[in-house]
């Protein structure tokens, strides 16, 4: 009966467009059992920063990391969600690189992440979240809904 309502829930998933990555497939990677955008093979030094912001929100907009369920299922057949923030900001890291852009990610604790957000995490949470320098700007984006704001100005 499980294995029924799991067929039917992943049949509905990719009528409906969400299921998008699988184990093997030509644009991801395999790690641990979850599908990622495949790391670019662009080595690290030839990746530039961002020119604008208007180049990193249409990046953010013409990318569907935000807005697609990401399943995969190990060599059992199991499938694990692996839609947690960190899963979606290396995505999204390896998706800007494959694109010739660096786009870190960052960790952000308790505390920072009251700060940015306004809600307090359980002790021991962490968020992963993406950060893009332009020129002499430091902005963090939100990987799972694509909001960017300023974080450091150096001059």
């Amino acid at each position: 009966m499980k294995r029924i309502i799991l067929s039917t829930i992943i049949t509905a998933l990719v009528i409906t467009g969400l299921f998008m990555a699988a184990p093997g497939s030509a644009d991801t990677d395999n790690i641990s059992g979850y599908g990622y955008a495949k790391a670019s093979s662009i080595p690290v030094g030839t990746l530039s920063d961002w020119d604008s912001l208007e180049e990193l929100e249409f990046f953010l907009d013409t990318d569907d990391t935000d807005s697609h369920l990401y399943l995969t299922a190990n060599e059992d057949g199991i499938v694990y969600s692996n839609n947690q923030c960190e899963d979606r900001a290396i995505n999204l890291r390896n998706r800007a690189e494959q694109a010739g852009k660096r786009l870190e990610t960052e960790i952000l604790d308790r505390g920072e992440y009251y700060k940015w957000y306004g809600i307090w995490m359980k002790p021991d949470h962490y968020r992963v979240i993406n950060k893009a320098q332009i020129d002499n700007n430091w902005y963090y984006v939100d990987p799972e809904t694509d909001k960017v704001w300023l974080v450091l100005y150096l001059d």
